[in-house]
């Protein structure tokens, strides 16, 4: 059988078990679509040439939680406060803190394709259950956000960067998760920058930043990448700062001052750890031929001004509201 129609029918299977997540409000519907997503992806990281052990571990992660989820559904009747356990196997479903080391565990053994289902398609019915539950996850939210942004800080592997980045920007979405309109776009928005950071290393086949420094990369496609990471750590005026800035809004509205403050501390490493590798990748040419660094690509072209241009216009279109 063709790969690419392997891969795409395991991606219509996962978006069955996204829309089934979506369109329910009973919570064994809800099961049963997190576990068509984990019978989908798991066959999908067996057919990538760098699958190990991981698809085995995330097995079982993912059985555990289901084995607990399904405990918390069965004790909703009795004097039991369901609501503990499900929020538990729901951490370690979606992977935030303190329950996301088993992300880092399999994130070397897959590729860029997977890790982009794995951090977007993937969590959406785990969201959707914790937005059902209607509870604050404020400790877990600070929990993500602060790990996120420290760990990142001494990390050599991309993969695992973006890992970290992504708890981290799991934290944000949490800190929004009874505001289903301000989490779902929030969700959208970083599935779009994930794609397009995702594409470039997938594009260049790099995995650790040496090789970002190395390698004879064009000065517009290193900018590329490290305006791509800035805007997902939300640096102004880039798209990532766009749906940070309707978070920062609600909490200053509901005067969440707590996490108002945890927002804007962890972003503020999140955007001194991107802006010092950017200036160390960018001043590097060693290698590179002097009238090849300033070589123009297209795509690239398109990224950077996805990413400028998109804050501007969404200011306009609200401030006509």
């Amino acid at each position: 059988m063709n790969l690419n129609f392997t891969k795409m029918l395991f991606i219509n299977t996962i978006m069955i078990g996204v829309m089934m997540a979506v369109s329910s409000n009973n919570w064994m519907i809800l099961w049963t679509s997190m576990e068509i997503g984990v019978l989908s992806i798991v066959p999908l990281m067996t057919q990538e040439k760098m699958s190990s052990d991981s698809p085995i571990k995330y097995f079982i992660i993912q059985s555990i939680s289901s084995c607990m989820m399904i405990m918390s559904i069965s004790s909703m009747t009795s004097m039991i406060n369901f609501k503990i356990l499900l929020t538990q196997a729901m951490m370690i479903k979606i992977g935030a803190a303190p329950f996301h080391t088993w992300v880092l565990s399999i994130i070397e053994g897959i590729e860029y394709y997977s890790m982009f289902i794995l951090f977007t398609l993937i969590k959406i019915p785990g969201l959707f259950t914790l937005s059902m539950l209607n509870e604050q996850f404020k400790y877990w939210s600070i929990m993500s956000m602060i790990i996120g942004s420290i760990m990142v800080m001494n990390q050599s592997s991309l993969k695992k960067m973006i890992s970290y980045s992504s708890i981290y920007n799991l934290g944000i979405m949490l800190s929004s998760i009874n505001e289903t309109q301000v989490w779902t776009t929030y969700l959208l928005i970083y599935s779009m920058m994930l794609m397009m950071v995702l594409s470039m290393f997938s594009k260049m086949k790099i995995n650790y930043l040496n090789q970002l420094i190395s390698n004879e990369i064009e000065m517009i496609s290193k900018t590329s990448i490290w305006v791509s990471l800035l805007s997902m750590a939300g640096m102004p005026p880039m798209i990532g700062f766009t749906i940070k800035m309707l978070i920062l809004e609600k909490m200053i509205i509901k005067m969440e001052i707590l996490l108002l403050t945890t927002i804007l501390t962890s972003s503020i490493l999140m955007m001194y750890m991107y802006m010092r590798i950017s200036f160390l990748s960018m001043m590097m040419f060693s290698t590179l031929m002097k009238w090849k660094i300033f070589k123009k690509s297209k795509i690239d072209m398109k990224i950077l001004i996805m990413n400028f241009m998109f804050t501007p216009l969404t200011l306009t279109l609200k401030s006509l509201n």
